[in-house]
């Protein structure tokens, strides 16, 4: 956040969102109220709007000449490309580190009618491309900003001087802010001494959850079946309450993106976050990984499979093309 800028207020207006993402704006909003340097707050009626923030299926309708006046555009949500229209991009669903990094870019930094001096990259969770593009079996040395992550495979752990919660900072910035470089035994050895650590099974999960930015990794689609090859690590499962309840729909059988969210009633965006990281960390399959074993098993006639089956064989009665 920018600190030694003069305070600013900043107008905000919002077009075209769900109920329950403006709430969320708002909650977050209100808590942002008030710090040093920012306070946005939600735009009365004909007053000036600083920032405006539109549903990328909005913006995605070809009609910018209908928006209200505003110093700066927000598009929220990955939507088709808004052409030529000038703005800054927010993810959806919004997080409270992605909307106050944004909001301490605009605070300070412009006058009346200018646009931004610079649009940064509030695309979050840039560390989970640039880990999917490394080697994660090697040991490595994360610097974002005046913190140091450590990956040391060896041992299965990683090593950060602060809480596991503290990580998602890491996990959400941009590129820009992040380097990844071989971590040193001797660099290891003082991290294991002095650091904080946590199994990496946690930062890979944490690293998926908020770098996939609600979208299913490929080559899934939403109609692909999938599965659980194994229970995930407990200790990521406590984070959020509806995680236990997606595992559960995948536990025993495959089941589609779309049917999980249906049937959980929790957000496709949550629902493929969790399969993301749930692929990252090695615990899925998908129906691609499954199609041979099923072909192989295509022209067998129902009661040669299942309880029955294994029943008649026990009993000595063969298969029904014996019989």
């Amino acid at each position: 956040m920018i600190t030694d800028a003069p305070d600013t207020t900043l107008t905000i207006a919002f077009l075209g969102l769900p109920a329950r993402d403006r709430q969320l704006f708002e909650s977050f909003l209100g808590i942002l109220e008030g710090r040093v340097n920012l306070h946005p707050r939600i735009c009365k009626p004909g007053e000036p709007v600083d920032v405006l923030v539109v549903d990328a299926d909005v913006l995605a309708t070809g009609t910018p000449q209908r928006l209200p006046p505003a110093r700066t555009l927000v598009c929220y949500g990955d939507g088709p490309s808004p052409g030529d229209i000038d703005c800054v991009t927010l993810a959806r669903p919004v997080r409270f580190w992605d909307l106050q990094t944004l909001l301490a870019s605009l605070s300070g930094t412009q006058e009346q009618g200018s646009k931004p001096v610079a649009k940064p990259d509030t695309r979050p969770g840039r560390l989970y491309d640039l880990l999917s593009d490394c080697d994660r079996s090697a040991a490595l040395t994360i610097d974002f900003r005046e913190f140091t992550l450590m990956t040391d495979p060896g041992r299965n752990r990683y090593y950060f001087p602060a809480r596991l919660v503290d990580l998602e900072p890491i996990c959400r910035a941009p590129a820009s802010e992040l380097q990844i470089r071989p971590a040193t035994a001797a660099g290891l050895g003082n991290a294991a001494r002095t650091l904080q650590s946590g199994p990496l099974v946690r930062l890979w999960w944490e690293a998926a959850i908020s770098g996939s930015q609600g979208k299913l990794p490929a080559p899934m689609t939403i109609e692909t079946p999938v599965s659980l090859r194994r229970w995930p690590d407990l200790g990521v499962l406590h984070f959020r309450d509806h995680y236990p309840l997606l595992c559960a729909q995948i536990a025993r059988r495959p089941v589609s993106p779309a049917a999980i969210s249906q049937r959980t009633n929790v957000a496709i965006s949550d629902v493929a976050a969790f399969l993301s990281a749930c692929m990252f960390c090695g615990y899925l399959n998908i129906e691609e990984e499954r199609a041979a074993h099923a072909r192989d098993g295509a022209g067998r006639k129902p009661a040669d499979k299942g309880l029955f089956s294994r029943i008649r064989r026990r009993l000595g009665l063969g298969s029904t093309a014996a019989n």
